[in-house]
């Protein structure tokens, strides 16, 4: 297990200092431009405020803000597993049953670290006029409601879809969207290494 959480420390640092990690600044930009801060403006015209957890749920619902958060985590991992010098040394000291097995759990703890980086910079840009609680605002509810279809129309990224806020509380809806994604992200990545290993070999 020792030798499996130093494979894991060294690809993570690795990962996080690797110089791809401007992608995610830009994907940031991209999701405050066209998402996060139209949100804000919806919530300022309603005079409206919004559930913390709401800007976030908005991102990972959109059919095109996923493409972003999947192209993005995967330009970041596109390096990994990574065929060095020192990363051969640990491949033969571990085997090759452990050191695919730090590859997954790798895979795993970037996933989830990429997607708390979502989440805070969602929360963040959008605490001002924000609260946290179990039940979608009204804001989110007008935006998806008939009443304001031009508002909703000028601001296509910033509506939740109603099935969703119909049949699940907030705080559901934010686990299975968490569970969903980061899970989507593990099995693309791991297909990328899966894909890498048989070029290489």
């Amino acid at each position: 297990m020792k030798t499996e959480f130093n494979i894991i420390k060294v690809d993570f640092v690795k990962w996080f200092k690797s110089d791809k990690q401007f992608i995610t600044f830009f994907s940031f930009i991209f999701f405050y431009m066209y998402v996060l801060n139209p949100i804000s403006i919806c919530s300022d015209i309603l005079e409206e405020p919004i559930n913390i957890l709401e800007p976030f749920l908005v991102i990972v619902g959109n059919g095109f803000c996923v493409p972003i958060i999947m192209f993005t985590f995967l330009v970041l991992t596109i390096d990994f597993p990574d065929i060095s010098c020192n990363s051969t040394f640990l491949l033969l000291r571990s085997g090759r049953i452990k050191w695919y097995r730090s590859q997954i759990l790798f895979i795993i703890l970037s996933s989830i670290f990429f997607m708390l980086a979502v989440f805070l910079f969602c929360s963040l840009s959008s605490m001002s006029n924000a609260y946290f609680a179990n039940i979608w605002s009204n804001e989110a509810k007008l935006m998806s409601s008939p009443q304001y279809e031009e508002l909703s129309d000028e601001y296509p990224l910033t509506v939740i879809d109603l099935s969703i806020i119909n049949n699940y509380s907030v705080i559901t809806a934010f686990i299975y969207a968490v569970f969903l994604i980061i899970l989507h992200l593990i099995l693309t990545a791991q297909l990328q290494i899966v894909l890498t290993l048989c070029y290489l070999t």
